[in-house]
């Protein structure tokens, strides 16, 4: 008769597995709690800002991180030249553009993009939407934020020749170069009830991805982790006979 016991051998090459699958899943785990934190702190930031009273544009360090979402309002002209369209913006389903406008405020030595709303797609995508202005001297008001822009850059946002440009993404120094003129590091979102802009329903939007969809995230990636473990102690208990052997 051969008596049996159960011997804890998961072996290294398992136990190297595991490790490293571990490390990674609780990696993954806390990036999205930290991605969850980071937007409630922009959630609180864009509540608090845009509480306060509109200041004048001339009064604020648009490039400061602590004025995003502040209220402002302006006097200047818009470039009615040279403007963007920054491309593949979805509404409703429908894509289309933020229409984006370089703004010279009086008495400022450097421009600032106003993006002026959404429009959708021409009719074809040589054709593009007017968005001509017909009168650039203006009184506006907005408040300050940072353009959508994807979190991969792939090519050169600025390669296509003329004006108005269609651009994947904003980026400021190159575009700066090609209007010949300095801009700031910023945008202005035109109100809703301003004039020669297009459709605005400006809100924080984090394209489905809120701080409770990354804790929905972490806490699937910790369970992966918990699961993970189970399995490596459940494959690495091993029955012997009383002489060493494997059963």
């Amino acid at each position: 008769m051969l008596v049996s016991h159960r011997h804890f051998n998961p072996g290294w090459l398992p136990t190297l597995v595991t490790l490293a699958l571990l490390a990674l899943l609780v990696t993954l785990g806390l990036w999205q709690l930290e991605r969850a934190e980071q937007k409630r702190a922009m959630l609180s930031a864009h509540d608090t800002r845009t509480a306060l009273a509109p200041v004048a544009l001339s009064r604020l360090d648009v490039n400061n991180p602590q004025n995003r979402y502040r209220r402002i309002y302006a006097r200047g002209v818009y470039d009615n030249r040279q403007q963007i369209f920054l491309d593949n913006q979805v509404r409703q389903g429908q894509p289309g553009y933020h229409v984006y406008t370089p703004f010279l405020p009086d008495g400022a030595d450097a421009a600032i993009l106003v993006n002026r709303g959404w429009v959708p797609w021409g009719e074809t995508r040589t054709r593009l939407p007017d968005i001509s202005l017909e009168n650039p001297a203006v009184a506006l008001s907005g408040r300050i934020d940072q353009p959508a822009n994807p979190g991969i850059r792939l090519g050169d946002a600025l390669a296509q020749t003329g004006w108005p440009k269609v651009v994947p993404y904003i980026e400021y120094s190159p575009l700066s170069e090609q209007l010949g003129y300095p801009l700031e590091s910023t945008v202005i979102l035109l109100d809703a009830d301003q004039p020669q802009g297009f459709r605005r329903d400006w809100q924080l939007d984090f394209a489905g991805f809120g701080p409770e969809r990354h804790v929905g995230y972490a806490v699937q990636w910790f369970a992966l982790s918990a699961t993970l473990l189970v399995l490596y102690g459940l494959f690495g208990w091993q029955r012997r006979s009383i002489n060493g052997e494997p059963m």
